[in-house]
């Protein structure tokens, strides 16, 4: 008789998000971990905060400058354009998303290639250091930013 193991192959595991906020969530993110299947992974943190809106004028106030003040080979680009050429070579390789998840900026796009994801995806932090990376590259081609406006009168 062959002691060959037989897996069992199981639907994906939906990701669920607890957050502790009292005794009843830890009941409930405790009864989830006994009810799950091996193979999961259980990661405690401090909860992920989604970006703001704030950042993201922010962002496009940062794009819109280096579109106004920018030469690049000659030319000038609208901040869409900036937005794209940005996305591809100023936002880093891996970024963290409002999941909690670190994944790579490229996605696969219908016949072939890749795309940059969507900045909307990006948790806070990550956003606001591409922000800084964006804010440092339009320096580099000698545009003169405004000052924040969230910091302005403080």
């Amino acid at each position: 008789m062959n002691d060959v193991k037989h897996s069992v192959k199981r639907d994906k595991y939906r990701t669920r998000s607890i957050i502790l906020l009292s005794d009843r969530q830890k009941e409930i993110a405790c009864a989830a971990i006994r009810n799950a299947p091996a193979g999961i992974e259980c990661l405690l943190r401090e909860p992920v905060k989604a970006r703001s809106l704030d950042a993201n004028s922010l962002y496009w106030i940062r794009l819109t400058e280096i579109s106004a003040q920018a030469w690049f080979d000659g030319h000038q680009y609208s901040k869409d354009v900036w937005h794209i050429y940005c996305g591809k070579n100023i936002m880093p390789d891996q970024v963290m998303t409002k999941d909690g998840e670190l994944r790579s900026k490229w996605e696969a796009i219908p016949g072939g290639g890749e795309a940059v994801i969507s900045t909307t995806l990006m948790e806070r932090r990550c956003f606001s250091e591409y922000i800084e990376a964006v804010t440092a590259f339009g320096a580099s081609l000698g545009v003169h930013h405004s000052a924040n406006p969230n910091e302005v009168g403080r």
